[in-house]
């Protein structure tokens, strides 16, 4: 399967956790969460239009909060699943500022100049900046705490929605309360499709025996799959068609799913992509790549730039050890 470049898009689940409009069931709920994993992105318009209308609609931080929370449990772009798998909150930060240290510029200039006319003062997009909004984060305290340091950057004439900004720093702050828990013991294993899918009451639904059949034989053939859960190849594929995925689809997402677990483990990316059954390292690093923007490598062992510019909103977040 191939999915368009997405390099420089927002992730879904944050777009998603703010699309008050939206009307979710379970099973929806899943297939973005299985969608997620090969197709993570959404571009910039979409997000920063679902602030400004979240926030015509009057929308609570509260309510922002714990959207924004939920969309993250459930996510499994690349990026925000290595997150959810490391037990020191510092490696998050450190994670998330390589994600912010990527180029964005491209992907920015060639979406604003059609679609950002309307966030901009005079009408014109000339003056925005070369890159989004996006939160310059970094790490303090002692081995009996841990404290959070949140700056937010945003272009000068840019209507950057408050709605927008709590959400994206709750993710950082579920991701960051994450690892601590999983330090602490309180979080174990591995996060799968079927966890997922039991965790939203799902786990009957052909959507969900499908992902759990192709968490133990990815290899297997539609018919055979369908087989497997009482029913014919056509049956299946309609099922999985009424709410956007197909046998394909799930059976990449699970590829994802289990590198982005196995990074970190001590397995070469090569033992990785053979073991999750890519063609081959290469085939990995582009489904990465058009998930989320960022290849296997960077996301295991990339190290943050330091940002340029100097800040224009910050606040500090103090998070205690987790006990």
């Amino acid at each position: 399967m191939t999915v368009k470049d997405s390099a420089g898009w927002v992730p879904s689940s944050l777009v998603f956790a703010i699309e008050f409009e939206a009307r979710w069931t379970a099973e929806s709920r899943f297939a973005s969460s299985v969608l997620s994993a090969i197709a993570g992105q959404l571009p910039f318009h979409r997000y920063f239009g679902a602030g400004r209308r979240a926030r015509t609609l009057g929308v609570g931080a509260d309510a922002v909060e714990r959207a924004a929370h939920e969309a993250t449990s459930l996510t499994f772009h690349p990026v925000d699943g290595f997150l959810l798998g490391l037990e020191d909150p510092r490696a998050v930060v450190e994670r998330m500022n390589a994600s912010n240290a990527r180029d964005l510029g491209r992907e920015w200039d060639r979406q604003r100049d059609r679609l950002f006319a309307e966030y901009v003062d005079g009408g014109e997009a000339s003056p925005l900046a070369d890159r989004p909004p996006f939160w310059s984060i970094s790490s303090g305290g002692g081995p009996d705490g841990f404290r959070l340091h949140a700056c937010r950057v945003s272009p000068d004439g840019f209507d950057d929605p408050k709605i927008c900004q709590i959400a994206s720093l709750a993710t950082i702050h579920y991701a960051v309360e994450y690892a601590q828990r999983r330090a602490c013991g309180q979080v174990r294993g591995d996060r799968t499709l079927s966890g997922i899918a039991c965790a939203l009451g799902v786990e009957r639904s052909a959507a969900a025996e499908a992902a759990w059949v192709l968490e133990r034989e990815r290899r297997i053939p539609v018919d055979v799959l369908a087989a497997r859960l009482g029913c014919r190849k056509r049956t299946l594929e309609r099922e999985l068609q009424a709410v956007g995925l197909t046998a394909g689809k799930l059976r990449l997402a699970q590829m994802v799913v289990g590198a982005t677990n196995q990074l970190h483990s001590g397995a070469s990316l090569t033992q990785i992509a053979a073991d999750q059954e890519f063609a081959d390292l290469a085939h990995m690093t582009r489904v990465f790549k058009s998930s989320c923007g960022m290849s296997p490598s960077a996301l295991r062992g990339s190290r943050p730039s330091l940002v340029e510019r100097a800040p224009r909103r910050g606040f500090g977040l103090a998070l205690p050890a987790a006990r």
